[in-house]
């Protein structure tokens, strides 16, 4: 009796050491988990080029800087002008028959971007020289006031670094010695182009 109880206990350990080599291994095998674990489908991620996640950021971020540079047209008077500036300053020469002008603003302003189009609005005071030249009278001046400015604007190209060109349309008029009664006296139309740098 003693040697049948033996015996079943002994086929029991050969029976449970044989079960632990299947699942636990040995130094000769290794187990995977290939057929243990199913594994879920990976789902391709599309690839997005990186100009259009720029351009997805830019959508929700305000611009780091913005530069204007315009040509303005006084009909009226037949005053050519250029200008260069951006939110916070202002720049720019006009020329005409016998009439020199430089003037430098520094003010407020604000440009709201968004995708293909922007709106932008300035208000400057300034200071400048005035040179003008009538019947053989030349007479120089220096003169000051206030410029303000409105403009639109459409996208016409975008850098691969995900800057923005806008070609812009705007009007300006100027308050000399802050009289702004006589600021629609001194509009000019302008046509221009602004960066915007993301």
């Amino acid at each position: 009796m003693k040697k049948l109880i033996l015996l079943v206990f002994a086929m029991c350990l050969s029976f449970t050491e044989i079960n632990a080599q299947v699942y636990l291994g040995n130094s000769n095998e290794k187990i995977t988990d290939k057929s243990l674990i199913k594994r879920a489908p990976v789902k391709k991620v599309p690839v997005s080029s990186t100009a259009d996640e720029q351009a997805t950021a830019n959508t929700n971020k305000k611009y780091e800087d913005i530069t204007d540079y315009s040509v303005e047209l006084d009909f009226d008077s037949k005053i050519y002008g250029i200008g260069i500036g951006s939110d916070h300053y202002s720049f720019g020469m006009s020329f005409g028959d016998g009439y020199y002008s430089g003037i430098l603003g520094v003010g407020f302003g604000d440009t709201y971007v968004k995708d293909n189009f922007l709106l932008k609005g300035r208000l400057h005071p300034y200071l400048g020289l005035l040179s003008t030249d009538y019947g053989g009278e030349s007479k120089e001046e220096f003169t000051y006031g206030l410029l303000a400015s409105i403009g639109i604007g459409v996208k016409v190209w975008t850098t691969k670094k995900g800057n923005s060109a806008f070609l812009t349309f705007g009007y300006q008029i100027i308050a000399p010695e802050f009289e702004t009664s006589k600021m629609f006296d001194n509009g000019k139309f302008g046509v221009g182009i602004s960066f915007v740098c993301w």
